[in-house]
C-alpha cells in the first residue's frame, strides 16, 4: 500500500508538470503570434493588365500600406517589384499575359525576405517603365524605349518641375584603363546626389555586363556581376552617410575565385529604387529618405593643428575627416605660433593638375578622408620633393 501511494503521488506530480509545461508553451506561442501580428501586413488583392496603343499599364491593387522597390533586369528583360505585402489566397502565382510586349507575371511570396512579395513582369524586349503608387494601386507604366519621353504620363504643376530637371552628370570617382582580358572590368564606382533628395550609385564597366540585384537584410541591396574583376583600390568603402540621400555606404568585393564582383549598398532606410543599364554603366537611383545624416563638427586641419599644445603628445587617433576650403574661408593662423609639420613625406610633380586630384593623392598618403565643397576647384602646378603631406595640403589650400 505504501508503494502504491508513492507511485500515485509521483504520477500526479508528473501530470502536473506536463500540464504546466503545456500551459507555458501555449502562453509563449500566443505572445509570439501577438507580436508578429502587431502591425497588419498589407495584402495584394489583384494584378491586372491594361494595354494601350503607346503604353501598357500593370495595376497591382493592395489593401493596407505597401512600401515597394522596383528595378529592371535585362537578361532576360523583366521589371521586378519587391512589395512589402503578402498575396491574397486567390492571387495566382503565375499569369500568362502575352499582351503587347508582356509575357508573364509572377507573384512569389518570401522571395527576398519574409512578408515580402516579389512581382516579376516578364517582357519580350526591354521597355522603359515608370512606377506610381496611387489610391491603393501600384501602377507600372511600360513604354517603348524610343517613345519613352513622349509617352511619359502627364504630371501636375508641382511635379513637372521635378521631371524636367536633368540628372547631375557624373564621371567615375576612380577610373582605371581597361585591360585586354575576357572578364568584365569594373572601372569605377561612384555616388552622386540628384535633385529633390534623390541619389544615384553608378558602376562603370568596360562593356555591357550581366548582373543581378537582390536584397540582403532590411537595409542592404547587393549588385552581383559574374565573370568580372575589379581593381583593389575600388574595393575601398565609399562613405556617403553625410549626404542627404538614402545611401549610407558602398562596399565592393571580389569572390575568392576572382570571377564574381559584388557591390553592397547599405541604406539609411529602405526606399524605392530603380536600376538602369547602358553600354558601360549600371545606375541605381534611390528615392528620397526621411533619415537625416548625423551632424558632425568638421574642423579645418590648419585650425585643429594650430590649437594643439606645443609639447609632445601621445600618438593621436586617426582623424575622420578634413575639409578642403577656399582661401577666403580658411581660418587664419594664430600670431606667434610656429607650426610644425609631422606628416609622412611625399613627392609630387604636376603641371596644370586638377586641385581635386591633388587632394585625392594627399588623402591616399595621409590615410584621411578629405571632403571638399563645390567652391574648391581650379588647376595647380607644383613640384615637391620629400615634403610632409600636411605641408603639401597647406600649399594647395594657400
Amino acid at each position: 500500500m505504501g508503494k502504491k501511494s508513492i507511485l500515485n503521488k509521483k504520477g500526479k506530480l508528473f501530470f502536473i508538470y506536463i500540464a504546466a509545461a503545456a500551459l507555458l508553451l501555449g502562453s509563449c506561442a500566443t505572445t509570439s503570434t501577438t507580436q508578429s501580428t502587431g502591425q497588419p501586413i498589407a495584402v495584394i488583392k489583384s494584378i491586372s493588365v491594361n494595354p494601350g496603343p503607346d503604353r501598357t499599364v500593370v495595376e497591382i491593387t493592395y489593401r493596407g500600406s505597401a512600401p515597394y522597390k522596383a528595378f529592371k533586369l535585362l537578361d532576360p528583360p523583366r521589371i521586378i517589384l519587391d512589395i512589402r505585402a503578402k498575396p491574397s489566397g486567390d492571387l495566382p502565382k503565375k499569369k500568362d499575359v502575352y499582351r503587347g510586349e508582356l509575357t508573364t507575371i509572377t507573384a512569389a511570396e518570401g522571395r527576398t525576405q519574409a512578408l515580402t512579395t516579389r512581382v516579376t513582369i516578364g517582357l519580350l524586349t526591354p521597355l522603359d517603365y515608370a512606377v506610381e503608387d496611387r489610391d491603393g494601386k501600384i501602377m507600372v507604366t511600360l513604354t517603348p524605349q524610343k517613345a519613352a519621353a513622349k509617352a511619359a504620363p502627364k504630371a501636375t504643376a508641382g511635379e513637372q518641375k521635378e521631371i524636367e530637371l536633368p540628372f547631375t552628370p557624373s564621371e567615375p570617382r576612380i577610373f582605371f584603363k581597361k585591360k585586354p582580358i575576357d572578364l568584365t572590368q569594373i572601372l569605377g564606382i561612384d555616388f552622386t546626389m540628384l535633385a529633390h533628395g534623390k541619389s544615384r550609385v553608378i558602376v562603370t564597366t568596360d562593356k555591357k555586363a550581366r548582373y543581378s540585384i537582390d536584397q540582403k537584410g532590411a537595409k542592404t541591396i547587393v549588385l552581383a556581376i559574374p565573370d568580372a574583376t575589379i581593381p583593389p583600390l575600388i574595393m575601398r568603402q565609399v562613405d556617403s552617410s553625410q549626404f542627404n540621400g538614402a545611401v549610407d555606404r558602398i562596399k565592393a568585393s571580389r569572390s575568392p575565385a576572382g570571377r564574381l564582383v559584388t557591390v553592397e549598398i547599405t541604406l539609411k532606410e529602405m526606399v524605392p529604387y530603380h536600376v538602369k543599364q547602358t553600354r558601360n554603366e549600371i545606375t541605381i537611383d534611390f528615392g528620397r529618405t526621411s533619415v537625416r545624416p548625423v551632424e558632425k563638427k568638421i574642423v579645418p586641419l590648419r585650425l585643429a593643428q594650430a590649437t594643439q599644445p606645443a609639447q609632445a603628445q601621445a600618438p593621436a587617433q586617426k582623424q575622420t575627416a578634413v575639409v578642403a576650403m577656399p582661401v577666403s574661408a580658411k581660418a587664419k593662423g594664430i600670431p606667434g605660433l610656429q607650426k610644425k609639420y609631422t606628416g609622412a613625406p611625399m613627392t609630387m610633380d604636376f603641371v596644370n593638375a586638377d586641385v581635386t586630384n591633388i587632394l585625392r593623392l594627399i588623402a591616399e598618403v595621409s590615410n584621411l578622408n578629405i571632403v571638399w565643397g563645390p567652391d574648391v576647384k581650379g588647376t595647380v602646378s607644383m613640384r615637391l620633393k620629400n615634403v610632409p603631406w600636411d605641408q603639401a595640403l597647406d600649399l594647395v589650400l594657400d
